[in-house]
């Protein structure tokens, strides 16, 4: 048996012919990727605005009821924030935890901010006339190094006379 001849070049086809590159695929991929950042935006903005809408009624319920408190009438908080719906008080708890939640990290951020400004500068060596072998705070170098400057500012002046013009 003889080997069948090999078609024409025009009619050959090359293996994997498919997977070629196409220049529309990069606009595939680029609409793609760029959706899909889209639909996540907007699954994130609608549940800001229900966050933002189901705390804004529980906000304004906790002012009706510091409102009667403050006429001092007789107000029954189990009955006016509580609903008595376990989904409902689920919901409450979870404002409560969120709200505390972001308080403690308003409170760590404040304090990281307090000790970033009490921690001691390393590396800076005083120099000058009150010079010091113990480290300083960032305030503390600041104001020595401005006190610095001064000091050279009016020995600089001192030794320049009086008369000479530039």
């Amino acid at each position: 048996m003889l080997n069948p001849p090999p078609p024409p070049a025009h009619l050959k086809r090359e293996r994997f012919s498919y997977l070629r590159w196409n220049w529309v695929w990069g606009y595939v991929i680029l609409l793609a990727l760029v959706g899909s950042a889209n639909i996540n935006i907007m699954r994130q903005k609608h549940v800001y605005t229900e966050l933002e809408r189901t705390y804004g009624k529980k906000i304004s319920a906790l002012e009706r009821v510091i409102e009667k408190l403050k006429a001092g009438k007789e107000v029954d908080i189990a009955e006016e924030l509580g609903t008595g719906i376990p989904q409902h008080e689920h919901e409450w708890t979870d404002l409560l935890a969120s709200l505390e939640e972001q308080e403690s990290e308003i409170r760590t951020l404040e304090a990281a901010q307090r000790d970033d400004e009490k921690r001691p500068v390393k590396g800076n060596k005083p120099r000058g006339p009150a010079r010091s072998r113990r480290e300083l705070t960032r305030r503390e170098a600041e104001k020595q190094a401005e006190e610095w400057a001064r000091i050279e500012d009016e020995e600089v002046s001192k030794k320049m006379p009086k008369d000479v013009f530039l």
